[in-house]
């Protein structure tokens, strides 16, 4: 699975500030509802940003946190 690479995302967040998992998925959330995240990641790639926030939302599920009730604490 795409695991791996949601930690790593994590991590590098977690690089300038304290990120747990809640916080990821919350974050990841404005690639998609910030017109400024879409373009930089869907410039990269068609649907990059979408298919990233997926991912993140896999990798937290199965750490236990549900994507849709996460809340930056």
């Amino acid at each position: 699975m795409w695991f791996p690479l949601a930690e790593r995302h994590r991590a590098g967040i977690d690089r300038w500030y304290d990120c747990d998992h809640a916080m990821q998925v919350c974050v990841s959330a404005m690639y998609v509802t910030d017109e400024r995240f879409r373009a930089h990641y869907d410039e990269r790639a068609d649907g990059l940003a979408a298919w990233l926030v997926e991912v993140i939302a896999a990798g937290v599920f199965a750490r236990g946190v549900d994507p849709e009730t996460a809340e930056w604490q």
